[in-house]
């Protein structure tokens, strides 16, 4: 039997579809020194590490049965058919010169997707890169 959207998600899910302009979802972010002496993992890499966990992460699979809430019955958790860890992945290159302040500026600008771009959880991380010295700078990389 379908599992129902909980009481809180189906809040924020209303909040989000009342005012574009806020934004219910939660984010995070990790910087991380290269491996020493290795090289920093690909989108690939990346890829291939998370769809190896996505078995104990079985809500990442899923979608809303709805994109929006209402009605009598919120809308249930269903699984894609058509889910890609791909779709979910992108890799971005700070601005020179490529510091903590393009970092959190490039944060504000790209990661608000809300709860249900394209009809499925908004679910996205992405990997970044310096090219140029800062902040960031020594390779390292940045998973938000």
């Amino acid at each position: 039997m379908p599992e129902h959207l909980s009481p809180l998600d189906a809040m924020f899910l209303e909040f989000e579809q009342a005012d574009e302009s806020a934004h219910m979802h939660i984010g995070a972010v990790s910087v991380f020194d290269p491996v020493p002496g290795g090289r920093n993992p690909t989108l690939a890499d990346l890829c291939e590490r998370l769809e190896e966990r996505l078995a104990w992460l079985p809500r990442f699979r899923q979608r809303l049965s709805s994109a929006r809430t209402g009605g009598i019955s919120w809308p249930t958790w269903e699984s894609d058919p058509n889910f890609d860890v791909r779709d979910h992945l992108r890799h971005a290159t700070l601005p020179a010169p490529g510091g903590e302040d393009e970092l959190i500026e490039w944060i504000g600008t790209s990661t608000p997707i809300g709860l249900t771009a394209a009809g499925r959880c908004g679910r996205r991380c992405f990997s970044t890169g310096s090219r140029v010295g800062g902040g960031l700078s020594r390779r390292r990389v940045t998973i938000a």
